[in-house]
């Protein structure tokens, strides 16, 4: 049933930069309480958080769906640095290296070329440089086999 009183944006503003403290400070139980409750509260940018640390092996007290899940209703929601993190995860999921690099090591992550290179897409839209770079650094590479296939 819906909650009586459901959380103002100031309070959940607040909420997240405690929790985001909390994390920078090492208390990392107490972040992830906050970060729960939240996505618990359908906050998107909680959801991500909660589903992204435990895609990162810094959460431990969900799995690798339930993870996946949290971060694809971010996006959904509208949360860029889901959209972004998400088109990341379908490009480079099968790629070791890449994800070891990016800290993504706990979970395994589907392919899908043509969905994370919209959500990147979307993101970049958004105004999230991130986004742009990581398709600018895909084009620079399918460039290059171009280039190369040609000579």
């Amino acid at each position: 049933e819906p909650d009586p009183h459901p959380l103002t944006k100031i309070e959940i503003n607040n909420q997240l930069q405690q929790a985001k403290r909390l994390w920078e400070r090492g208390n990392e139980a107490e972040a992830l309480n906050i970060y729960n409750f939240l996505a618990e509260q359908q906050v998107p940018e909680a959801m991500f958080e909660y589903g992204n640390l435990a895609l990162k092996n810094r959460n431990l007290e969900i799995d690798c769906n339930t993870a996946n899940e949290l971060i694809k209703q971010a996006s959904e929601k509208g949360h860029v640095p889901a959209k972004r993190t998400l088109g990341f995860l379908y490009l480079f999921g099968e790629n070791k290296d890449v994800m070891k690099l990016n800290n993504y090591t706990r979970c395994t992550h589907e392919k899908n070329v043509l969905r994370g290179s919209r959500l990147l897409v979307e993101a970049m839209t958004a105004g999230d440089t991130a986004a742009g770079n990581i398709l600018d650094e895909i084009n620079a590479g399918n460039n290059q086999r171009d280039t190369n296939e040609r000579q």
